[in-house]
Parts: structure tokens; sequence; C-alpha cells
């Protein structure tokens, strides 16, 4: 029905018909199911399936930011002040927005932070630069929008938690505040 309206539309913008078949007729009376947030048990199963530090901080940012998954992955380690608790991300609409991590999240953040300096072998200060999630394995590329997906999916399988995607993290937040 939506891509026949649209059609219809475009139709008479065009002066192509005058008409709308379906004027006069009413919507489906289908109602799209309700969008559920995590309960606090299924959280603490994703946490628990967690098992490198990495997996751990995805999950407390996600849930402590509310940040949609592109804006995730587009992040960098020195975008983030760690001593505030804060950061800037542009958003959709090339909007820039502040958001603020909690207590835990940060704690997570700062034990993964440590984990990559250990495992690549550079200072803070050289990871200033670098994303701020990237791949478990060498080179340690920037992780994508379907990487962190792939990796929350993953995680909920383990954890035996359904329907796990990173939005519906961002419903968690919003959810909870």
């Amino acid at each position: 029905m939506r891509y026949l309206n649209s059609f219809w539309t475009f139709c008479r913008k065009r002066i192509l018909s005058k008409i709308t078949p379906w004027h006069g007729l009413s919507r489906s009376g289908l109602r799209a199911p309700s969008k559920k947030a995590f309960s606090a048990q299924e959280l603490e199963a994703l946490r628990m399936a967690c098992v490198r530090p990495r997996d751990r901080a995805l999950i407390e940012f996600l849930y402590a930011t509310g940040v949609r998954v592109s804006e995730l992955c587009s992040l960098n380690i020195g975008d983030i002040d760690l001593y505030k608790q804060e950061f800037k991300v542009m958003g959709k609409g090339r909007k820039e927005r502040h958001l603020y991590i909690s207590d835990a999240a940060c704690f997570h953040l700062y034990r993964y932070l440590r984990w990559r300096m250990s495992r690549e072998g550079l200072t803070m200060e050289e990871l200033a630069n670098k994303p701020l999630f990237v791949s478990a394995k060498k080179p340690y590329t920037r992780m994508t929008v379907a990487g962190v997906q792939y990796l929350v999916k993953t995680l909920g399988k383990k954890a035996g938690v359904g329907n796990v995607h990173p939005h519906r993290f961002r419903r968690t937040f919003a959810t909870d505040l």
C-alpha cells in the first residue's frame, strides 16, 4: 500500500493522474508489534556472555549512551573525555550531540583501552587517533556497523537472549531514562 501510494503521489504531481484509486479505503487493521527494551535479567545475561574486554565495553557503552551504531563505529578514542565522562557525536542530519558515559561504562571502557594498549603495544597518546572499537585480530581495523550487529547478535545467542541488536540498547537506554 505504501509503495502504491508513493507511485500515485508521483503521478499526481506529474499530472499523469488526478485520482487516487484507494482514496476512500481504510487502513489495514494490522498493528506493528511493540518494540521491547531489554529487561534487567537480559542485560545481565549479555554482560555475563562477554569474554573479551572489548565486548563488555561495547555492551556497556551502547547501553549507557544510547548512541546509534553508526555513530559508535565512527568514534575515535580521542573523541571521548574519560575524565569528564563525555563526548560529542555527529548524528543524523549532521547534528552534533553531547553524550555522557555512566561510571560502569567508563570503567569497562578504560579497562578495554588498557587491554588494547598491551595488545597493540601503544601508549594512550598513540591510541588517541585510533578507532574506539576495533576487530579482535590484527590488523585491528575499525569495526563496521555489520560487525557490531554480528557481535551483539552472537553475544545474544550465547546468553540465551532473543532479538538482540544494537538499536535495542538505544531503546533500553531511553526506557530506563
